[in-house]
Order: C-alpha cells, then structure tokens, then sequence
C-alpha cells in the first residue's frame, strides 16, 4: 500500500478496510464515490497528499476476518448485509424518524433550516427502505442465482444480465442517498450543535453521524466490492450460455 496517489479511494479501503477510519477523519467519502483517484479528492479538499499517504501506510497492515470484506464469500456478504446492515439499519431508520418528529416539535417554527434538515431526514429514510427492499427481493436473490449456476457444471437455469441491466437504477438510488445526506451535512453545518441545545437534540445530531459512517461502509461493501464481482460473474454465465 505504498504507492497510493493513483489508487482509488474504494480501492485503498477495498485492500485495507482499516484505512476507512482515515478517510473519515478527513471526511473523505469512500462508499458513495469511493471510484475517486487519491490525488484528484486530496486536490479538490486542498489536503496535504504526503501528509494522507503516510498516515494510510501506518494503519494497522492486520485485516481481521469479521471486517476483511474482500475475502468473503458473495453468499456471505449478502447475508452480512441484509441480516446485519439492513435489519440494524432499519432499526436506526426508525429512531431517526422518531427523533427528527421529536425536533421538529420543539424546534420547527423557530428555524427554517431545522424543517428542511427534518424533512431531508424523513426523505431520505423513505429512499433507504425502497433500496433495501430494490436489493432484497431483485438484486441479492439474482447474486445467489449467479452463484448456484457458477457452482454447477451443466446448469440448466436461464441466466439474463440482472445487473447489468440495473446497474444504472443502483447507481441513481445510490446518487439521490449521497446527495440528500450531503444535504444534511450542510444544514448541521457537519454536524455541529447549536447553542443550548437539547439532549434530544444532541443525540439526533449523534445518531446522523453515526448513520453517515454506516451508509459509507454499507455502499463501500456493495458498490466496491460486492456488485464488481457479481457483475464479473454474471457475464461470463451469460456468455456461456
């Protein structure tokens, strides 16, 4: 992991998942647009690339298995993101709703930018549940689908190209995500509590941060390492067949 300036951002992360932390201390965004090169995001931010690289080289070389996605089984990450991610994230989408309601009760008629950030909230929970639910019933089960196929010799099942024809819906959803929670960066001011403020309010603010770092690592997991080795798979099915 030395010579990282024309890597990718998913790509450092993909090879080291413990890089991540660096990434989020410097509010580098490897999951939504992890197909960014090193250099071109620390040109954009104005970051001192040296400065990066050297930390990313010192991270701890140890991937342990439970966070070392890239060598999982496909059938395993699937599991680990609908048992896992989606079931928690569901769980966290609902508190977040609660607590946005709860804000907005007691801050909405005082401050505009409050009403957008709950609103923007309340939206883009609704947008994760339809993604979920997109991944859950056509994506995942046509993953397993490419699996059993690959795993037999003479596979008799039809195998039509899913993925590659949903491709661009995945990546719109994942666009419409990543813009909207920018969007509640920006009313937070990166999350930054105002003055006096309450102790709901607090942990609303906590759990947005929170949620921020699990979509990354959620799209980072699906986007750069899950649906390239699906896709890969895919077509060399549907050529054989």
């Amino acid at each position: 992991m030395i010579h990282l300036e024309n890597k990718t951002v998913g790509n450092i992360v993909t090879e080291n998942v413990n890089t991540a932390k660096i990434f989020q201390k410097y509010k580098i965004d490897f999951g939504f647009h992890g197909d960014v090169v090193l250099k071109k995001v620390c040109k954009k931010k104005k970051l001192n690339i040296d400065r990066l690289i050297t930390e990313l080289n010192a991270v701890n070389p140890n991937k342990f298995y439970l966070k070392d996605y890239n060598n999982w089984k496909l059938n395993l990450l699937i599991s680990f993101l609908i048992d896992i991610h989606h079931h928690h994230k569901q769980d966290d989408i609902l508190l977040l709703k609660k607590l946005a309601n709860q804000v907005y009760k007691n801050y909405g008629n005082t401050n505009l930018n409050i009403n957008h950030l709950i609103q923007t909230v309340i939206s883009i929970s609704d947008d994760l549940l339809v993604k979920m639910n997109y991944e859950e019933t056509i994506i995942f089960p046509h993953i397993k689908k490419l699996l059993v196929a690959n795993s037999e010799a003479n596979h008799t099942c039809s195998i039509f190209p899913v993925l590659s024809n949903n491709i661009s819906t995945i990546e719109k959803q994942r666009s419409i995500i990543s813009d909207k929670f920018n969007t509640i960066v920006k009313f937070t001011n990166d999350f930054k509590l105002p003055d006096n403020a309450s102790k709901t309010f607090q942990l609303f603010y906590h759990k947005l941060k929170q949620f921020q770092f699990y979509l990354q690592e959620h799209n980072h997991i699906e986007k750069n390492i899950l649906l390239p080795k699906a896709l890969e798979l895919e077509e060399s099915l549907v050529y054989k067949n």
